[in-house]
């Protein structure tokens, strides 16, 4: 079996790792791009990830996507979500403890329209916690979303 698997794009044929979850565009950015050392953020990657799932599971159902492949697809969302989710938890954690720990004192803040509102870093910190919380919602996204019964849906 070979290490490798030939895909093409508009630009021309490139071989990229079998075990490899992206295709062609990825394959030769990596070959002639340097990579520096900022990357991108983990809600942006996550938001992208979500966008995939929902993509593969609907071009599975109109039959634009082999199932095969929309799986695959939906499959890599869902692990990346697993892999945030422990992060997450430990942030929320986190954030709690703090905001406990800082709740008497005030700071100034900017809130919408009104500039320099005094605050509590308690406060502030609850306002990370519930941005995680939200985050958080797209389990219950998943949920909703989960596979429908008639053939060909994807899980």
């Amino acid at each position: 079996m070979s290490n490798t698997r030939t895909e093409t794009d508009s630009f021309d044929a490139i071989e990229v790792p079998a075990s490899a979850l992206w295709g062609p565009q990825t394959a030769r950015s990596l070959h002639f791009f340097a990579l520096g050392a900022q990357r991108m953020p983990l809600e942006v990657i996550h938001a992208l990830a979500w966008i995939k799932w929902a993509a593969a599971r609907v071009n599975a159902d109109l039959k634009l996507l082999p199932a095969p492949k929309a799986q695959a697809i939906a499959a890599v969302a869902l692990e990346v979500r697993a892999r945030l989710q422990p992060s997450l938890s430990e942030l929320h954690s986190a954030l709690s403890s703090r905001a406990q720990a800082f709740k008497a004192i005030v700071k100034i803040g900017r809130i919408h329209q009104q500039d320099a509102t005094p605050l509590t870093l308690e406060a502030a910190l609850a306002l990370g916690q519930i941005t995680v919380d939200q985050f958080d919602l797209w389990a219950d996204v998943q949920q909703m979303l989960a596979p429908s019964t008639h053939p060909g849906s994807v899980p």
